[in-house]
């Protein structure tokens, strides 16, 4: 409401676009794929689906929403994060990471405290480095799935139909 008592209508810009549950249930045709190192989302969407304009459907269909941070950094990307994340004036962010504990884990990878840690055996615990869980959490977005080009039709109407019952004002 304004100061006037009137209101004004805005956009909301909270809102998202998200492929229906329902619809990605019902697409038993998808496929799984593993993003190859410094593989860009427009790329892969030229080469599955024709069009580099598609590249939206994969991250609707793998609820990316961000996909500078959701996407799989490359190596090389990787390693200048960490760089920069973690770098000091006087140390090296990526040599800060190889060692620096992030959590310990037992052998079934299941997380403990350090008193667990330095009680079980050498062969029955893991010392997880920044390093190690920046690698393990960016190869994880690495497994997405496609959905078939046969729903691209189906998947454009859905949004035409959204944009219009939720117009940009």
């Amino acid at each position: 409401m304004l100061a006037d008592n009137t209101y004004r209508a805005t956009v909301n810009i909270l809102q998202r676009l998200k492929i229906r549950d329902v619809i990605k249930a019902d697409m038993m045709e998808m496929y799984e794929y593993i993003v190859k190192d410094g593989e860009r989302v427009e790329d892969l969407a030229f080469r599955y689906y024709g069009w580099t304009g598609y590249h939206w459907i994969i991250l609707l269909a793998n609820d990316i929403y961000d996909p500078y941070r959701d996407w799989p950094m490359s190596g090389e990307d990787l390693v200048a994060f960490l760089r920069g994340q973690y770098s000091t004036p006087t140390q090296d962010g990526l040599i800060y990471t190889y060692q620096t504990v992030h959590h310990y884990e037992d052998a079934n990878g299941i997380g403990i405290d350090y008193d667990t840690y330095v009680s079980l055996p050498a062969n029955e615990r893991k010392r997880v480095t920044l390093y190690d869980y920046w690698l393990e959490a960016n190869e994880t977005k690495r497994r997405i799935r496609l959905i078939d080009k046969k729903y691209l039709s189906l998947l454009e109407e859905e949004l035409i139909r959204l944009m219009k019952e939720n117009p940009l004002r």
